[in-house]
């Protein structure tokens, strides 16, 4: 009994904290770092590119650009197409200065009416390109690994 005591408290302790790998992918701008034992997904077009980790049932973390020229108007046009696309409900934002940049927070939840898996998006508008980092963490999950993942992403 005891040893299958120890061992389930292992797992619970394996779940609730993964280890960390450096993600920097060649030619790419940023750096972040995403859970050991998640496979990263990537999807590129002409105009936009992400690389997708999901963790079935606990987390989907997911870093992104989109390329052209970055304006007020059109930040927001993106931000708003990606809310509607994951039927994100805002729920609070707010701006803050990192260096040169203003980067966009914003905390919503998953789902159309009652939905509630948190979500939270960092939005950075480049010159040339508008950076998302952005977490789903579903009911039960732990919010240290989004925030971990989140706060990890930087730009070279």
């Amino acid at each position: 009994m005891k040893k299958l005591l120890i061992l389930l408290l292992l797992s619970l302790v394996a779940w609730a904290k993964p280890g960390w790998r450096n993600f920097a992918p060649d030619g790419e701008s940023f750096l972040c770092e995403f859970p050991t034992t998640s496979k990263v997904s990537d999807s590129k077009t002409a105009e936009s590119s992400y690389w997708l980790a999901l963790e079935k049932g606990k987390y989907v973390l997911q870093v992104g650009y989109a390329d052209g020229v970055v304006t007020a108007t059109n930040t927001e046009e993106c931000i708003q197409g990606m809310l509607k696309g994951l039927s994100i409900r805002e729920t609070r934002r707010s701006t803050r200065r990192q260096g040169k940049l203003t980067v966009i927070d914003l905390i919503g939840v998953v789902g159309k009416g009652g939905g509630n898996d948190p979500f939270h998006m960092l939005v950075f508008p480049k010159t040339d390109r508008i950076y998302f980092v952005n977490t789903v963490t579903f009911k039960g999950a732990p919010q240290a690994t989004a925030e971990h993942f989140l706060t990890s992403f930087q730009l070279k």
